[in-house]
């Protein structure tokens, strides 16, 4: 019914083995799920896999800028690259208090040809036992400007009393150099 260009393609964020999962439980358990062998196959880490089984497609190429040269495959739960046509990619939106999370996106939007979350983790030979850790140490972290950016974003989805919970939560758990 409706024809829209360029395409969206949705991506989502997690934390390493904390993906959603769906299954119906009248059809399997719950062990049954978890012995799936795609169980761990998602867009995220189907872009590690990309960017390492791609490196010259791949090379400074942005989680975000994946539908660009490369379209989702849902069967083979894998990306490859585009014969033709365009996608644009957009992120999940993921707010502060979602802890380690929130910085996942930072690192993807700025950490060019990742192969794995450790990559991720990882600047200058360093491997950093969080993502916030890692931001820090790539300079992500010096300024307001990520918290001001967050609630410019927020505030187009969110009412005044989230917007305040939100706030409250930047200031409480994440320490603004000038709240």
């Amino acid at each position: 019914m409706h024809h829209h260009l360029p395409s969206v393609c949705r991506l989502p964020l997690h934390l390493p083995d904390e993906q959603d999962v769906t299954y119906n439980p009248e059809v399997e358990t719950a062990p049954e799920v978890i012995r799936r062998a795609e169980i761990e196959l998602t867009k995220l880490t189907a872009f590690f896999d990309a960017c390492h089984n791609f490196p010259q497609q791949t090379s400074d190429l942005l989680y975000p800028d994946l539908p660009i040269p490369f379209t989702w495959h849902n069967a083979g739960k894998a990306w490859l690259p585009h014969l033709m046509g365009v996608s644009v990619g957009r992120v999940y939106f993921c707010p502060p208090l979602a802890g380690e999370r929130y910085y996942l996106p930072m690192l993807l939007y700025n950490v060019p040809d990742p192969t794995s979350y450790k990559a991720l983790r990882r600047f200058n030979g360093v491997l950093y036992d969080t993502f916030q850790q890692a931001c820090a140490a790539r300079g992500l972290l010096k300024s307001d400007n990520e918290w001001d950016a967050c609630l410019m974003e927020a505030r187009q989805i969110q009412s005044g009393c989230q917007l305040r919970r939100l706030f409250t939560m930047i200031l409480l758990q994440n320490n603004p150099l000038d709240p």
